[in-house]
């Protein structure tokens, strides 16, 4: 179903998809007022990070992995595989980012970070209302979830126009489509490239076996799902002596 995970990339190809990612994440202005913010006593504490987890196409999520391969050690990843393993078995419809430290407020990845974060907090509002909208009505009676408006303490030196956004998003589907993903699979749909992080991982890193366990265990209750977190982070530290 998920072939490009497996699917290698030439290095040539790969090059490419990345000097591009890098020049279109460039284009995107930096915005202001976030790090700033979260630092103050009464500030937003990244509340962006702690309830949204963006969704990404499958490019994106090797430009900011690499990351995560080439620097952390074993004992930070292992942490974050963890917190993927959890955010996967819950069934709330909220979930925060698995990049997002709830000590320090911040981003594992910043540097790395997606199209979907760099664009939070200057999507024009006839773009971002809409979607706003729909969420409040479709969640109105959902308890797990959490809709919120664009965070009004992020500015932008250069707010994006939709016609920029537009154009933004068709360059994230030409460098999917240059690294091997078909254009029917560029969407958020059972087998499609577009997906949130812990997702991406775990369908990067895990076995057929072990993804099917946790899609049984999706269905238990709180104490099994618990039960194997706990044994399953045992095992990990474990394979660390």
């Amino acid at each position: 179903m998920y072939d490009f995970y497996d699917k290698p990339i030439s290095d040539s190809d790969w090059q490419r998809a990345r000097k591009a990612i890098r020049r279109l994440y460039g284009e995107i202005p930096e915005t202001e007022g976030c790090l700033v913010n979260i630092a103050k006593e009464n500030g937003c504490g990244s509340w962006c990070c702690e309830f949204q987890s963006p969704s990404l196409f499958y490019s994106e999520f090797l430009y900011a992995w690499k990351q995560v391969e080439e620097h952390w050690p074993k004992e930070k990843v292992i942490k974050l595989y963890l917190r993927c393993v959890e955010s996967h078995l819950s069934k709330a419809t909220t979930k925060g980012c698995v990049f997002w430290d709830r000590s320090t407020k911040l981003c594992g990845i910043h540097e790395q970070r997606p199209y979907n974060c760099r664009s939070y907090g200057q999507i024009p509002q006839e773009e971002f209302k809409p979607r706003y909208e729909r969420l409040k009505i479709l969640y109105e009676n959902d308890p797990t979830a959490v809709v919120r408006d664009q965070c009004n303490l992020v500015t932008s030196p250069k707010p994006p126009t939709k016609k920029d956004n537009d154009e933004w998003f068709k360059e994230l589907h030409f460098i999917e489509r240059d690294i091997g993903v078909h254009p029917s699979l560029m969407n958020d749909q059972n087998g499609g490239s577009y997906r949130q992080f812990h997702d991406h991982i775990l369908l990067k890193t895990s076995s057929e076996a072990f993804l099917e366990k946790l899609k049984k265990l999706r269905d238990g209750t709180a104490t099994e799902k618990a039960k194997f977190v706990e044994e399953f982070k045992k095992e990990l530290e474990r394979d660390l002596k």
